[in-house]
Formats: C-alpha cells, sequence, structure tokens
C-alpha cells in the first residue's frame, strides 16, 4: 500500500473518470499503428452520463490519415486530446487504461493493479520493480544524484566533433557530464563512487587513440626486434625457447 492510501479498484464497471457512478458509455482504441501514440497499443475507457461527452466517441474512433510527404506515419487530429483526457483521469482509472484493459504489443505493464498505481506513484519497492523489469525509484535517484558528480565519470571528445560523458562501470549521460534522458541503474550500489572534487576530465579520443596506438607499434617493433636479435644468434636456443 502506497503513502497516499490509493487503492485499485475491484468494481472495473465503474466510471473511471468519477469512480462514483456507474459506466453507462464504452469508448475502445485499438488498430493505431506507427505515428500514433497508441501504436500496438488496445485498451478501452468507460464513462458514466456526467462524465461522458459526445466527442470522445470520435476521438477513439478516429483512424489517422498516412503522411505520404514526410513518412512520419498516421497523424490523428483528436489524439493528443485523447491523451490528455486519459491523463485526467485519478490513477484508479489510469490503472485500469494502461493496465487491466491494455493488450498490444506495447502494452507493457501486466502488473498486478495495486502495483502499477504504487509504480506510478514512486513507492513500490526495488525487489518488485525489477520482477517486472523496471527501474526502481532508488535506482533513478542514485542515477540523479550521483553520476552528475562521480569522479568516475568523464566527457569523451570524438572526431566528428561530438562527445558524451560515461563511467567504466557501465553508465552514461549527456555531452556536459549529467545525467541523459536514458536511466542507468550502474549507480545503485555501486561501490566505486566518489564525490568528484574539481572540474571533470574531458578525454580526447583521438588524442588516446593515437597514444594507445603508438605505444602498441613501439612495443610490437621492441619485441619484434628483441626475437630477430634471438634468431639470429643461435636459432637452435630460439627454437627450443619459442617453439614449444
Amino acid at each position: 500500500m502506497n503513502s497516499k492510501g490509493i487503492v485499485a479498484l475491484k468494481d472495473t464497471s465503474v466510471c473511471m473518470k468519477c469512480l462514483k457512478k456507474k459506466a453507462t458509455h464504452a469508448y475502445r482504441i485499438s488498430g493505431r499503428g506507427y505515428g500514433s501514440i497508441y501504436d500496438n497499443f488496445n485498451s478501452q475507457f468507460h464513462l458514466c452520463d456526467d462524465c461522458a461527452k459526445e466527442e470522445y466517441q470520435e476521438w477513439a474512433s478516429e483512424c489517422g490519415e498516412w503522411d505520404e510527404s514526410y513518412f512520419c506515419g498516421e497523424d490523428y487530429k483528436y489524439e493528443k486530446n485523447l491523451n490528455e483526457l486519459i491523463k485526467s483521469f485519478p490513477l484508479e482509472g489510469q490503472e485500469l487504461f494502461y493496465n487491466r484493459f491494455a493488450s498490444g504489443a506495447c502494452a507493457n505493464y501486466n502488473m498486478k493493479p495495486q502495483d502499477w498505481i504504487d509504480f506510478k506513484l514512486d513507492e513500490l519497492p526495488h525487489k518488485k520493480c525489477k520482477q517486472y523489469g523496471f527501474y526502481s525509484p532508488q535506482e533513478r535517484a542514485a542515477y540523479k544524484e550521483r553520476f552528475p558528480n562521480c569522479e568516475c565519470v568523464v566527457i569523451n571528445k570524438y572526431k566528428d566533433g561530438s562527445q558524451g560523458s560515461s563511467c567504466p562501470y557501465g553508465a552514461f549521460g549527456d555531452e556536459n557530464g549529467n545525467i541523459d534522458l536514458n536511466i542507468w541503474n550502474s549507480c545503485y550500489m555501486c561501490t566505486h563512487y566518489k564525490p568528484r572534487e574539481g572540474d571533470i576530465k574531458v578525454i580526447d579520443k583521438v588524442a588516446e587513440y593515437y597514444k594507445n596506438e603508438k605505444d602498441r607499434l613501439i612495443h610490437m617493433l621492441q619485441y619484434a626486434s628483441t626475437r630477430l636479435r634471438e634468431l639470429e644468434n643461435d636459432v637452435e636456443k630460439y627454437i627450443d625457447r619459442h617453439s614449444r
């Protein structure tokens, strides 16, 4: 149970907006493709007489038009309106739409109703989040708090002029050493974390490659020269020493 006391609905026939009256109107969203917010996602929402509006049926049953000029997928005139409507539902109603009533390749929750609500409130325990395959609040917080000021994080500059930040232990960030849009779980429970003192280190990947490759080639030359001298001095000893 979460700290707000929000409990998943047991009666799934109730209005998903007011959560008070019996639902008398059903709207289904299905068959939408590339370009849609609901691409490969099917669901439905139910409203009572007081919460239903005539335009909702048009929003839900709208057929998208393919944008042939820019190849951007299907375009839906009312999809933003529909999305804002769903987001306006209480969490109990949203849970039905996004979780229990949802199907399709992009219906990626499939959670117990109460777990979904607790997850959206950032109160689902770490262990349960991992069982569902999601980042936990603890992992997100660790990445946000640790990555931007960890001494292990460096900025890498590449030959095309681009740059990005990373650490040797699997976390990545933006070009300035801050967190990225993606979440990384490497910072959570990381034993290598230490607050950085001073400016973040910037590594020129071209210069680094030049140095490493030069050192490697010099080592190869030294190795070859040593072997060549041994071979010329005494071929039998060379065979005994290196042909095993």
